[in-house]
C-alpha cells in the first residue's frame, strides 16, 4: 500500500524536498494569504479515517475528500472545512475493482474486510459518529458505493457554493473551455516552479483551512513556508493536459478535470518526478462565483506518493 506524508513534515535541504519515511495523514489545503487570528471553537473537529487496499473515493456533501489509487490508501482526513452548513451531512464511499476495466470484481469477502468511521475528537476524548463499511452484500461486483448520514452543527463560517454558479445550467462545450483553460493557467504557473504566484491564486480556500484546522498564528506560519516548497518542487515536471474529462459535483455548483487515462481518475495536475521516484498527486476543485469571470480554486487536496 502506497503512503503519503503530510505536509507539516516535507523538510528542505540546499533547495531541495526531502521525502522523510514515516507515513501520516494527507491533510486538505485550502490556499496562501497572510497569516489571519485562531477562532476560538468549543466543538471538537471531525475526522473520517479509512483503511482500504483498493482504489476508491471519498465524498462529503457531493465533494471528493480523498481518492486512494491502485493500492488504495490507510488515511485520517478532518472533515470540518466541508461542513459548510448545518443539518444532515452526506458521506459516500466508492470502491472499485483493482482491475475493473479487465473483468474484475471485489468479492463479498474483500468488500467486508475494507472499514471506515467518522469521528469527532476534541482534546479530552473522541465519539464514534459512523462505522462506515459494506457488509451485508453477498454478490461480487466490479464496484460498489455506498451513503452514510449524520448531522451536525457548524460553528465557524467555512466556505460554502451558496454564491456560486450553477454549473448543470451552462452549455457544456462552453464550460469545458471555460475550466480547461484555468486549469491549463494553473498547470503553467506549477510548471514555472512559481509557488508565489500560485499561492496568491489559491488564496480565499485557505481562510476554510485554517478555520477548520484551528490553527495557531505559528501553525499557519509553518503551513504557509512548507507550501511554498511543495509548490515549487513542480517546475519542469507538469505533464501537458491531454487526456482527461470534466466531472461537475458539489450538487452542481463545483467541477474538476480528472485524468481519463493512466493515473486514471486522478487530478490532471497530478504530476511524477522520475528523478526522485515520486508523485504530487493533486486535486483541485473549482467553483465560478455568481457575476465572477473566471473559476476560482474552492478546495484542494496534496499528497506525496512514491511510484511503484
Amino acid at each position: 500500500m502506497k503512503q503519503r506524508l503530510d505536509y507539516k513534515l516535507f523538510i528542505h535541504s540546499n533547495g531541495k524536498m526531502v521525502r522523510l519515511s514515516f507515513c501520516i495523514i494527507m491533510l486538505l489545503f485550502t490556499a496562501y494569504s497572510p497569516v489571519i487570528a485562531q477562532k476560538k471553537v468549543t466543538k471538537g473537529k471531525y475526522f473520517l479515517a479509512v483503511n482500504f487496499s483498493i482504489p476508491f473515493e471519498v465524498l462529503v456533501n457531493d465533494l471528493v475528500l480523498v481518492k486512494g489509487g491502485v493500492d488504495g490508501l490507510a488515511a485520517a482526513e478532518n472533515l470540518d472545512a466541508f461542513l459548510t452548513t448545518d443539518g444532515r451531512q452526506k458521506i459516500k464511499i466508492r470502491v472499485f475493482a483493482p482491475n475493473m476495466e479487465k473483468g474484475g470484481v471485489i468479492s463479498p469477502k474483500l468488500l467486508k474486510s475494507l472499514k471506515g468511521a467518522v469521528y469527532q475528537r476534541d482534546s479530552s476524548k473522541e465519539k464514534l459518529l459512523l462505522s462506515l463499511d459494506f457488509s451485508g452484500q453477498q454478490t461480487a461486483r466490479p464496484s460498489f458505493e455506498q451513503e452514510w448520514t449524520f448531522d451536525h452543527h457548524s460553528e465557524l463560517n467555512y466556505g460554502s457554493l451558496k454564491n456560486a454558479v450553477n454549473l448543470n445550467r451552462m452549455d457544456k462545450q462552453e464550460l469545458q473551455k471555460m475550466v480547461l483553460s484555468r486549469f491549463n493557467e494553473l498547470r503553467a504557473i506549477l510548471n514555472a516552479g512559481d509557488g508565489t504566484t500560485f499561492m496568491k491564486i489559491i488564496d480565499k480556500a485557505k481562510h476554510d483551512l485554517f478555520a477548520a484546522e484551528r490553527m495557531s498564528v505559528a501553525e499557519q506560519k509553518a503551513y504557509n513556508e512548507n507550501l511554498m516548497g511543495y509548490f515549487d518542487a513542480h517546475k519542469g515536471i507538469m505533464p501537458e493536459i491531454k487526456n482527461y474529462q470534466l466531472r461537475i459535483m458539489g450538487n452542481g455548483k463545483a467541477v474538476t478535470l480528472e485524468n481519463a487515462t493512466a493515473p486514471k481518475g486522478l487530478g490532471v495536475l497530478t504530476a511524477e518526478d522520475k528523478k526522485d521516484n515520486s508523485r504530487y498527486q493533486n486535486y483541485f476543485i473549482l467553483q465560478l462565483p455568481q457575476h465572477g469571470k473566471q473559476f476560482e480554486v474552492f478546495k484542494y487536496s496534496l499528497s506525496y506518493t512514491g511510484l511503484d
